[in-house]
């Protein structure tokens, strides 16, 4: 029996909220109609018969529809909450680190190579806003990197927070050599 019972709550954990909110309003509607309005839709007999049944069926959904309504709402909130630390990070970039990110958006570029133990770049990789995009690379241009979706879409938006960039990434082999030896 409890095994039924966990099984029918496990049930209800995994329908869209959605879905909750039909049967919801179908429970309702079958609960709280007045009686005239429940005769002409045919449903007077039918409460008659399962109102024992439909009132804790009710109260069942209506909290499972409340529980995961607020936690939607929770994990919007905490998204939103995210993003606007993310996106303040942009606004708050060192002059180096932007020049870093003005080769994505002011050079067009897709992927910058850093020589490996670049302060700069692990900074940025460690704030989410670019990202290690192949484990192999050749040790004279260094790791590649990319910058993330959501970064490269804002600094498009607002290239003026580019503003005083200083410098730029350097490989291996232009910190080693000066510049490209081949």
């Amino acid at each position: 029996m409890i095994d039924k019972v966990l099984n029918a709550l496990d049930w209800l954990r995994k329908v869209p909220i959605g879905f909750l909110l039909a049967l919801l309003i179908v429970l309702a509607l079958l609960l709280f109609l007045p009686t005239e309005i429940a005769e002409t839709l045919a449903v007077s007999d039918f409460r008659n018969v399962y109102r024992r049944f439909l009132g804790p069926t009710f109260l069942l959904f209506a909290s499972f529809f409340i529980t995961k309504a607020l936690l939607s709402l929770n994990d919007f909130r905490r998204r939103k909450a995210s993003q606007r630390r993310r996106l303040l990070q942009l606004h708050k970039l060192t002059p180096e680190e932007k020049g870093y990110l003005a080769q994505f958006i002011l050079h067009q570029r897709n992927t910058i190579h850093v020589a490996m133990g670049d302060g700069i770049a692990g900074g940025l990789e460690a704030n989410g806003i670019i990202y290690c995009s192949s484990n192999e690379f050749n040790i004279l241009e260094g790791p590649p990197f990319n910058l993330q979706p959501w970064a490269r879409e804002y600094l498009s938006q607002y290239p003026n927070l580019l503003e005083g960039a200083v410098g730029g990434p350097q490989t291996n082999e232009e910190r080693i050599f000066g510049g490209k030896i081949w």
